[in-house]
């Protein structure tokens, strides 16, 4: 593996831990990022050299004290190109990146009526239905509960 395979592998492994999917219909449109929020700055940093997008400090109130964190954001395209990367090595997320994927897939490609400028009018009816349909599959995902079983 080279080294930039080696930082993929790695990010991926972090990111199924440490990470989250985003797909949202908000406001009359649809959205899609991903986040990467940890105490340390090292995996956020990393995934900003690796993926771009951008770093912030975000603040938490965790067991009465507030403590920071370091939060990584890509979105729409930019999130599109590193779960295409990332896919490969997931396995908690491995799903979710797949709708995620599709999504902003039809988002991209799909016909569009041109004459809509602001709301997701602008998406042919079964694209919009398709969108939302991953949309909600995504957030059930992270809500699947396993077993209490090791096999």
């Amino acid at each position: 593996m080279s080294p930039r395979e080696l930082d993929i592998a790695y990010a991926a492994g972090l990111f199924d831990g440490e990470g989250c999917i985003g797909v949202y219909h908000y406001r009359d449109k649809y959205k899609f990022n991903m986040t990467l929020c940890m105490r340390t700055p090292y995996g956020p940093q990393l995934f900003k050299e690796t993926f771009g997008g951008h770093v912030e400090i975000v603040w938490r109130t965790t067991k009465g004290a507030r403590r920071h964190y370091f939060l990584w954001r890509a979105t729409h395209r930019q999130a599109l190109a590193a779960l295409r990367l990332l896919l490969p090595h997931l396995l908690e997320k491995r799903d979710q990146a797949d709708r995620a994927i599709r999504f902003q897939e039809i988002k991209d490609t799909k016909r569009r009526i041109r004459r809509a400028k602001v709301t997701d009018a602008h998406y042919e009816p079964e694209d919009a239905a398709e969108m939302q349909r991953l949309a909600t599959e995504v957030r059930e995902l992270k809500r699947v509960e396993f077993a209490p079983v090791i096999h």
